[in-house]
């Protein structure tokens, strides 16, 4: 597989054409695949996250990266 980097353009019409997607976090050496469900417009994107689970573990993720 070859990977290349999208255009702002091709971003767009990409993820306006879906709606489910996924997250992926990583603690302590695991990596955790979150799926959302997403909508999007050129300025907004709005997540919406379900199980309380995922929630607190991204929360986690969040405090230890900004207090880096």
């Amino acid at each position: 597989m070859i990977i290349t980097e999208m255009k702002w353009r091709e971003c767009v019409d990409f993820q306006s054409g879906h709606r489910l997607g996924r997250v992926v976090c990583a603690k302590d050496d695991w990596a955790y695949v979150v799926p959302i469900y997403y909508a999007f417009t050129k300025k907004l994107v709005l997540r919406v996250l379900t199980l309380r689970q995922k929630v607190e573990w991204m929360r986690v993720i969040v405090q230890e990266l900004t207090a880096r």
